[in-house]
């Protein structure tokens, strides 16, 4: 594959001229996104935000209803602990409307030009010690490039930028430095004193060509592949339990008949047996 000329970048440090040479767009955009410090993101997690995402997905997720009192937001002298996946309803981007993108994605991840298309391409969640309790406590969230890879021949390459996101308390004078030295590790495996750890991939693509859209066009009236959806239709005979790594999760009664047909039968079993 046919590389970029060589690309100087000068830094300051300690008052001399350091100078670092690139021979690939791929070893310039891992160095100039790692080294990216990104801001430090603070929030108060008060019970409020995640009782008002109960109650939308209650009527979603039939398994949140088992709780009579759901109206009732929860108290700060008796807090509950932050449910797994609330986290993504604290910590907003904290920019103004001049750092957002066209596509409005805040320019912290982005590679740059011309790599302006954004894709998301996965992710997993980490919980190494106790969920923090809702209880208006200050909390922080601190954001890492961790990796950067380039794949794709040239003229078509895709960014993949690997980020870290970690979630901890903090104390109300503590500072920026003391707060990321406690929680965020150089070894991934260190947890630190995170509760909540988070890891994204992000996919940045240059913008398509008019050929590529007028092409992508043409495809929109042809009749694609059909997915069939399995539905998991509620019954009165069997009840369910699935298995994951904390535990046994009971789902409501279902058919037995309606079960997945991809789902090994070692991660279900009905009261019958």
């Amino acid at each position: 594959m046919k590389t970029n000329p060589l690309r100087p970048l000068i830094s300051l440090r300690g008052g001399r001229h350091a100078c670092r040479t690139y021979s690939s767009l791929s070893e310039r955009l891992h160095y100039e996104l790692t080294t990216r410090k990104l801001p430090l993101t603070y929030d108060y997690l008060h019970p409020q935000p995640s009782h008002l995402l109960n109650l939308t997905l209650r009527d979603l997720l039939p398994q949140s209803q088992n709780s009579s009192d759901y109206a009732t937001l929860p108290t700060l002298q008796n807090p509950s602990p932050l449910p797994v996946g609330h986290h993504l309803i604290y910590f907003p981007p904290q920019v103004t409307l001049s750092q957002l993108l066209p596509d409005c994605t805040d320019t912290l991840h982005t590679p740059g030009e011309p790599f302006n298309r954004r894709l998301w391409a996965g992710g997993n969640l980490r919980f190494p010690v106790r969920s923090p309790p809702l209880d208006g406590s200050r909390a922080v969230c601190i954001e890492s490039i961790r990796n950067v890879t380039v794949k794709g021949r040239e003229g078509d390459e895709k960014v993949i930028v690997t980020i870290e996101r970690r979630i901890g308390n903090v104390a109300e004078q503590e500072t920026a430095e003391e707060t990321w030295d406690r929680i965020w590790k150089e070894n991934e495996d260190n947890a630190g004193e995170s509760s909540v750890i988070e890891n994204r991939d992000l996919i940045f693509m240059r913008l398509k060509t008019n050929a590529q859209i007028e092409a992508d066009k043409a495809q929109f009236g042809k009749p694609g592949r059909t997915v069939k959806r399995e539905n998991i239709l509620p019954a009165i005979e069997y009840g369910v339990e699935f298995a994951n790594d904390s535990g046994a999760m009971k789902l409501p009664p279902v058919r037995r008949s309606a079960m997945p047909s991809y789902l090994p039968k070692r991660y279900y079993s009905d009261s019958r047996r």
